[in-house]
């Protein structure tokens, strides 16, 4: 059942990623299901808005308050990686007894994590990839919440 927590967990990346693009592409209305879906796209967007706004008014140059920005995801990134394996660890103990399927779900996300980071450095969106990660805390609770509630039944 590890595959059906980690298929729940691309399934809410898959619904950030579309919120983040319908909150760019379409029109808003006024919708209870329409703000609901747009919510984490919202959120992306005034929060990069806002971040870059702050670079602009600091002393420091704007590449260096980038760059700290990607560093500083490292936290939440970290964060989601390690609540998301433990979601998935403890789906799959229930049928796979001292199995390593969220310790090698973390290592991989670690190497990622990393390698995104070097990206976002490189190609200037260190802002992008600090909101990114502050959603990915809520993808991996939701995702813990849905492997506890397996368990649970």
């Amino acid at each position: 059942m590890a595959f059906l927590v980690f298929g729940i967990y691309l399934l809410l990346w898959a619904f950030v990623a579309g919120s983040i693009v319908v909150t760019f592409t379409a029109a808003p209305s006024g919708g209870l299901v329409d703000t609901l879906f747009r919510a984490p796209g919202q959120f992306y967007l005034e929060t990069v808005l806002t971040l870059r706004q702050f670079a602009l008014l600091t002393t420091l140059p704007v590449r260096w308050t980038d760059i700290g920005y990607a560093a500083l995801s490292m936290v939440p990134l970290g964060t989601h990686f390690f609540i998301t394996s433990v979601g998935i660890d403890v789906a799959a103990e229930q049928y796979w007894k001292d199995s390593d399927v969220g310790i090698h779900f973390l290592l991989v996300g670690v190497v990622i994590a990393v390698l995104v980071i070097f990206g976002a450095v490189l190609l200037e969106l260190g802002a992008q990839l600090l909101v990114l990660s502050l959603l990915a805390i809520g993808v991996a609770l939701l995702t813990l919440a849905f492997a506890a509630v397996f368990i649970a039944s």
